[in-house]
C-alpha cells in the first residue's frame, strides 16, 4: 500500500515529530497504539502527545549517545490507554539514544522504545 505522507528517506537531524511504534521491556515487545508522538524541537524542549494528554519537557544531550530527559508535567484530561500511562513513565527514565536514518530509539538497561520520523 502506498502513503503518500510516509516519510520514507533518511532525516539529517533529530529535530521534528517521531511516531512511538513499540516499546520493548526486557524480552517483551509492545506494539504502540495509533497517534502517540514525541516531537523534539530545536530549542530542545520536547512535546509528548498522548491520546488525549500532552506532556511537555526538555531534553538535554551529552557526549556520544548520552542524553537526560526532563518532563515538566501532563494535561490531566480523560482518559488515555494504560499503553500511554506506562510510555510516560519508562520515557522519564531513558537515558540513551540511537539515531539511525529514519528512525530513533531511546533506551536504558531494560527499556528500548522505538520510534520512526512523521
Amino acid at each position: 500500500m502506498l502513503c503518500s505522507a510516509c516519510r520514507l528517506e533518511p532525516v539529517e537531524s533529530i529535530y521534528g515529530e517521531w511516531e512511538l511504534i513499540k516499546v520493548k521491556i526486557d524480552s517483551k515487545t509492545l506494539k504502540a497504539p495509533d497517534q502517540i508522538y514525541l516531537t523534539i524541537n530545536e530549542s530542545n524542549t520536547v512535546e509528548l502527545s498522548l491520546e488525549v494528554n500532552e506532556c511537555l519537557g526538555e531534553v538535554q544531550f551529552g557526549d556520544s549517545e548520552d542524553l537526560a530527559l526532563l518532563m515538566d508535567g501532563c494535561t490531566k484530561e480523560c482518559c488515555d490507554s494504560q499503553f500511554s500511562e506506562l510510555f510516560v513513565t519508562l520515557f522519564d527514565n531513558v537515558y540513551s539514544i540511537q539515531f539511525t536514518r529514519s528512525k530513533l530509539i531511546l533506551f536504558n538497561d531494560e527499556v528500548r522504545i522505538h520510534l520512526r520520523i512523521r
